[in-house]
């Protein structure tokens, strides 16, 4: 995945897409000086000279060009470090981000198993004073028939 903003990318393609031209060009006005001098009828001596000249140029030309195209890498080199400073902060953000939703998520867990055993403590709470509630009544109905039965044998005796 590209993270590369239309400023770069346009750029990188702009300084990618001149070098070749500028090299075809510096390569074609040395091969073209060169062919003019040699095929001129002039003597040996001002041809050296003129040779002399016209690679000088070419050279202060390539130069230049070295110049011009060291300051667009250095322009590209630039934007590319600003751009991996902001994936870099925005990576720190979304980290922190992450950090604190699980963090969030798990006090609400907690949160949720604590009071899940709240109502299990207050359930069994509530069941044994039911037991005991029952327990007591039928304590009450043994007791009674207890009684009902211990009548019955007087009355039958």
């Amino acid at each position: 995945m590209s993270h590369e903003t239309p400023d770069t990318a346009v750029h990188a393609n702009h300084v990618s897409g001149n070098g070749g031209l500028w090299k075809g060009m510096l390569i074609g006005g040395i091969i073209g000086a060169a062919a003019a001098l040699l095929f001129a009828p002039k003597p040996g001596r001002e041809l050296r000279k003129d040779l002399r000249e016209k690679s000088m140029e070419a050279a202060d030309y390539a130069k230049r060009q070295a110049a011009t195209l060291a300051d667009q890498a250095k322009t590209a080199a630039q934007a590319a470090g600003r751009q991996a400073s902001a994936l870099t902060s925005k990576m720190q953000e979304l980290a922190v981000r992450a950090k604190q939703q699980t963090a969030d998520e798990v006090a609400a867990a907690a949160e949720a198993a604590g009071q899940a055993i709240r109502h299990a403590g207050q359930a069994a709470d509530n069941l044994t004073d039911q037991a005991a509630a029952a327990a007591e009544t039928i304590s009450l109905h043994a007791e009674a028939a207890a009684g009902e039965v211990a009548k019955n044998k007087e009355e039958k005796s």
